[in-house]
């Protein structure tokens, strides 16, 4: 209302502006965890399944897990997914999908 008390039109754009930016804000926030959340399980199957064996392929899929953990803490994650998938070929093991561990 103005001050003479007639009732201005609502703009149509304010809701519009709101819902586009919470819905950007979301996705943004949505997509952050789901690249960093995998490479930590994979570094993890990759210990779980040396510390079982005695061979010589646990060596060198340790030092994959290793580096796949200094890039997954230096932010580059689709490196240390990488790296860490080629440990558990080493081992001869299929990483785990990340829905199957919740």
């Amino acid at each position: 209302m103005t001050r003479l008390g007639v009732a201005r039109p609502r703009s149509r754009t304010r809701p519009a502006l709101v819902a586009t930016v919470v819905i950007v804000a979301m996705a943004v926030l949505a997509a952050h965890p789901v690249a960093a959340s995998h490479c930590p399980m994979l570094i993890h199957q990759i210990y779980a399944e040396a510390a079982n064996r005695l061979d010589t392929a646990v060596h060198d899929a340790r030092k994959k897990a290793a580096d796949a953990a200094r890039l997954h803490r230096e932010g580059r994650h689709p490196e240390a997914e990488l790296i860490a998938k080629e440990g558990l070929e080493l081992l001869g093991v299929k990483p785990v999908a990340p829905h199957a561990i919740r």
